[in-house]
């Protein structure tokens, strides 16, 4: 029960806790998060506004797996420029 925050300019995802949370904890840093979806099973989908591309996180996991993108910026299919919002479908 808590949640998961884009700490965009701090380079890191937090999660906080919903009920009287008084500081958040760290879960992967080193990205430039932008945009956040999580799927029925935990993974965390991240887009990586720096590294232009989209990872997944599975529970527990400290490196992700890149999903799309990954190839520099640039309008390729297998690039991406600035992702942002995504969503599991």
């Amino acid at each position: 029960d808590s949640l998961i925050i884009c700490d965009y300019n701090n380079l890191r995802l937090v999660r906080w806790p919903r009920r009287n949370g008084k500081q958040g904890e760290v879960i992967i840093s080193g990205i430039r998060c932008i945009g956040l979806t999580m799927d029925n099973s935990g993974a965390i989908y991240i887009a990586d506004n720096k590294k232009h591309e989209v990872v997944r996180y599975q529970p527990g996991e400290r490196c992700g797996t890149v999903l799309a993108g990954g190839n520099g910026s640039g309008n390729r299919l297998d690039q991406l420029q600035c992702p942002r919002w995504l969503f599991v479908d």
